[in-house]
């Protein structure tokens, strides 16, 4: 443009002045202003290629509603051009996640760990089909039947299938009770025997020693009781002695098994009488003195003892401890006593079980040996006090004593026979002792098989 040219520059015309035109001349105007819009000024240069990019895009000024649906695809990503530290904490939740976009394929080894799984968002229900096999689990892999179904391995074992030790099955006693054997004990008429993890003890009322029988080869070996003592009724053993009451003398006598047999004798407290029957409650030896009507606690490691009167009507003929408490029994009644205070709670039994003469513990409940005619057996559940009579199997008479084999209840029967009853069902089978075993006074079990300390006979069956 020239120097000095007179310009004249096109405006828009003001408010006022279109107001002022008549309705026709106002389209024509409108008409003009509108021509003027698209030729007075030229058109805007188009953005470069890649002039806006990631780093122009503050943080935030785009949200998810600046953006179309479908405008951003796998296919429109560069390989990598999104990684972990460009998505948030919750910006992607389940319900973004198409079905079947996640699968095994796409997750790397290691990349999901036990702090990326919440508390209980892994179960056994949410695990299907072929999941889990058995070249996921092993060693260490955390996942095990308790933990899929919260029952034991034991649970699904059959009715009829009972498990062995390896002892058991070492000695080839899997299989059910058979004929005994019977070894001979001249002249020692035993009443008790008990078990000391390697050899069994009988106590011997017709000599004034005990007797040691090796369980496998049946040899034995004589321990002398104290001097002053001439005869053993019951015997115990504490993990390091073996102990006797020692009924005619009204006294214990504690034998070393470790230390040749050393023998040392306690004399019961005043006012205990017979005792007749002995347990160990893990720290004190008892006595069940069957002429006093009491129970004595005496010291394991001083000998020192304290009666306990019984309750009226509890004859203690029998004694047991269940792991807390102590119990003795004898005609028709029980006593449960407090090992510490000595105080005593009496039980009596269900009509048609009397004439208690042995007790035992299964781990859950004490179970009498109920020798007055009444041919049967009671469980009595410690927790409850709940009581149910069992009538021996088969048609047994009489049982004199009873024990636990760790799955069994056994008696040893005043009509020469053992019967074997299941602890849940009180259901069982009978077996006759070998010919030549008489009276069996006393019943233990070594792991493997049932002894009975044949008193008439002088002699024990191992079974």
């Amino acid at each position: 443009m020239k120097k000095g040219t007179d310009v004249k520059v096109l405006r828009k015309p003001s408010k006022a002045f279109l107001l002022a035109l008549p309705a026709k001349a106002k389209l024509l105007a409108l008409f003009a202003i509108f021509l003027l819009s698209l030729f007075a000024a030229p058109a805007q240069a188009l953005v470069p290629d890649n002039s806006v990019n990631s780093a122009s895009i503050v943080d935030g000024s785009i949200a998810v509603v600046d953006i179309a649906k479908g405008a951003v695809t796998a296919a429109k990503l560069a390989k990598n051009s999104v990684g972990s530290i460009n998505i948030k904490n919750g910006s992607i939740r389940r319900i973004d996640i198409a079905n079947g976009a996640i699968t095994s394929a796409k997750i790397a080894n290691g990349t999901i760990s036990n702090a990326d799984i919440a508390n209980g968002a892994l179960s056994a229900a949410k695990i299907t089909g072929g999941a889990w096999t058995s070249l996921n689990d092993g060693p260490g892999s955390g996942l095990n039947a308790d933990l899929l179904d919260g029952r034991e391995a034991s649970d699904f074992a059959g009715a009829k299938h009972t498990h062995r030790s390896l002892a058991q099955i070492a000695r080839l006693k899997w299989y059910d009770a058979g004929a005994g054997i019977n070894f001979t004990q001249p002249g020692a008429f035993p009443p008790d025997i008990i078990y000391d993890g390697a050899n069994m003890w009988l106590a011997n009322s017709g000599s004034a020693n005990l007797t040691k029988i090796n369980t496998v080869t049946g040899a034995t070996l004589s321990y002398s009781l104290p001097a002053g003592v001439p005869s053993s009724h019951a015997v115990v053993y504490d993990g390091a002695h073996v102990w006797a009451a020692n009924m005619s003398s009204n006294t214990v006598s504690r034998i070393d098994v470790a230390n040749n047999g050393a023998a040392t004798k306690f004399d019961l407290p005043s006012g205990a009488i017979d005792p007749t029957a002995i347990t160990f409650d893990g720290t004190n030896i008892w006595t069940a003195n069957a002429s006093s009507g009491n129970a004595t606690r005496v010291n394991a490691a001083t000998g020192a003892g304290v009666n306990f009167p019984l309750p009226p009507g509890v004859f203690a003929e029998a004694i047991a401890f269940d792991g807390s408490y102590v119990w003795t029994a004898g005609g028709s009644n029980l006593a449960k006593i407090n090992v510490i205070t000595g105080a005593a709670v009496k039980y009596a039994l269900p009509a048609g079980a009397s004439g208690v003469s042995d007790l035992t513990f299964d781990g859950a409940n004490i179970w009498t040996a109920n020798f007055g005619g009444t041919d049967n057996v009671t469980k009595i559940d410690v927790a409850t006090g709940a009581m149910t009579n069992y009538p021996l199997p088969d048609g047994a008479t009489s049982p004199h004593v009873v024990t636990f084999d760790g799955t069994n209840i056994w008696t040893a029967n005043g009509d020469n026979s053992l019967s074997k009853i299941a602890v849940a069902t009180g259901t069982g089978k009978t077996y006759p002792l070998p010919a030549g075993a008489v009276n069996p006074w006393g019943i233990a079990f070594d792991g493997a098989n049932i002894w009975t300390a044949n008193y008439d006979t002088n002699n024990v069956t191992k079974f």
